[in-house]
């Protein structure tokens, strides 16, 4: 069972700068004192800390300047190797660390402030000064929370949020993540073809049928000869400039690979909801020919890896699709409802 993930570390070396820090974040409400998991002095105690309890941590504030151990008292550039591996963590499903500096220097050794947020995009939130911790850290805090597509979602009074928020919980079980990809792959098909239709609640027939409301898009486009390295041909309907027939490109919204994107979480979902037709392992009281790393085994059918790709699949379709949303769909669907009334 995976820990909630409520916990926050405070690696610094100096006794004076972690009480105060540890009274700043009682202080703004950072997190309650029994949900701090340590206060370790050094690099060799904070990766221990880091290693046993990554997917219960959420927040790490980082002294730069800390020492390998009590043993050694160089600082060298301990702080920085430490905020490359919580990012090097961050790469699994299961973990998301988010990484405040705090520091009586600006950055560590040979880094800018600058170069350190390009290269550890997502993990760090930014560096707060200890020369101006109060100013500093509550600029950081304020950052902390930031989700600019949940952001824009809750502007939008939009109702896939509570979808959103399960795809991107790396806690939740994968087919519950798969369901809800498709649950916003679903209201935005529907809205899209809606609007197509020029018909609000025109898709209603489709309401949870995602195959076919992929299909409907398909069907916007002429049939065409395909040709096999075989010889043979055969028809089939493609998403192509060249090919529209119902409708204009230029309105039209599945360009690219956002059509691909849609056929794959229904397929995803499709895998994992009959995981057991296919199962990751022999399922008929036979040996497997090769040894699967029971971690590696383990990872597969939590679909640690698959919730990531999920979550870059349907932060792509939302980023695509907003802008039409508040720019064509919400115009439209005002002319709708003022026309009915």
């Amino acid at each position: 069972m995976t820990e909630p993930r409520n916990r926050v570390v405070v690696v610094e070396d100096t006794k004076q700068d972690r009480r105060t820090l540890l009274n700043q974040l009682t202080r703004y409400h950072v997190c309650e004192p029994e949900d701090i998991l340590g206060a370790p002095e050094t690099y060799d105690a904070a990766l221990a800390m880091l290693d046993a309890h990554a997917t219960a941590i959420r927040l790490v504030f980082l002294d730069l300047n800390i020492p390998r151990n009590e043993q050694e008292a160089s600082s060298e550039d301990f702080g920085g190797r430490l905020l490359d591996h919580i990012h090097a963590l961050n790469a699994r499903s299961d973990v998301r660390i988010r990484v405040i500096v705090v520091s009586g220097q600006d950055t560590a050794i040979g880094w800018s402030a600058e170069r350190m947020l390009k290269s550890f995009p997502d993990t760090l939130v930014g560096i707060a000064e200890k020369r101006s911790i109060d100013r500093s850290l509550v600029e950081q805090l304020q950052k902390l929370d930031r989700d600019p597509l949940r952001d824009a979602l809750c502007e939008l009074q939009s109702d896939i949020v509570g979808f959103y928020d399960t795809v991107f919980d790396p806690t939740a079980r994968i087919r519950e993540r798969l369901a809800d990809a498709c649950s916003i792959a679903i209201r935005l098909l529907r809205n899209e073809m809606d609007h197509f239709l020029d018909k609000l609640g025109a898709s209603e027939p489709l309401a949870d049928d995602l195959p076919s409301l992929i299909k409907q898009v398909r069907n916007r486009f002429a049939k065409q000869t395909i040709k096999r390295r075989d010889g043979r041909e055969f028809e089939d309907r493609f998403v192509s400039a060249a090919a529209i027939e119902h409708g204009t490109w230029e309105a039209f919204l599945w360009r690219g690979t956002m059509v691909e994107h849609l056929y794959t979480l229904n397929a995803y979902r499709n895998d994992y909801v009959h995981v057991k037709a296919k199962p990751f392992e022999s399922n008929r009281d036979k040996a497997d020919t090769w040894e699967i790393p029971t971690a590696t085994l383990q990872s597969v059918k939590n679909g640690e890896r698959l919730g990531q790709v999920i979550e870059l699949i349907v932060g792509e379709l939302l980023e695509w699709y907003l802008p039409w949303h508040e720019q064509v769909y919400l115009p439209w669907t005002e002319n709708q409802r003022g026309g009915a009334s």
